[in-house]
């Protein structure tokens, strides 16, 4: 199961560096670890590019950590392909409001109930969220030869 998780993680870290959503050595990602008392991130300085599932840190909760308040998000999933297809579609929510802003003309905006549905049949289009897109993206990474597993 570690390894699992070390492989995905690292996997995360490739497939953020590739969409260019990592900021040099500013953000991270953590995956809670199999005792559900530590985590693994990567190491302080590392590019998300040079992330592999053996280089991941292994952090235990009773260590000090530091929360920056307007500074990112944080997408949590059940899984992490779950937390990056959340962040992938926050991203380009975000992406498609700044580029309709930057019109200035009165934007005509979804009813509430447009947008809970969503929401809703975005929750509810596959049992296991981000999955599909998740193993295609994997599947990216290998063809580019983007080494995260050792």
């Amino acid at each position: 199961m570690s390894r699992a998780i070390r492989k995905n993680l690292a996997a995360a870290y490739r497939i953020i560096h590739l969409m260019g959503y990592d900021n040099l050595t500013y953000t991270h990602l953590s995956a809670r670890a199999e005792d559900g008392k530590s985590f693994y991130i990567l190491p302080f300085g590392f590019l998300f590019d040079e992330v592999t599932a053996s280089s991941l840190l292994r952090v235990d909760f009773d260590g000090n950590v530091l929360f920056l308040r307007n500074h990112g998000v944080i997408t949590c999933g059940k899984t992490i392909h779950a937390a990056y297809i959340y962040l992938h579609h926050l991203q380009q929510a975000c992406k498609t409001q700044c580029l309709a802003m930057a019109d200035r003309e009165n934007l005509i905006l979804p009813s509430k109930e447009i947008c809970e549905r969503s929401v809703k049949d975005l929750l509810s289009f596959e049992p296991d969220i981000g999955y599909r897109d998740w193993q295609a993206l994997l599947r990216l990474l290998k063809r580019r030869d983007f080494d995260y597993e050792k």
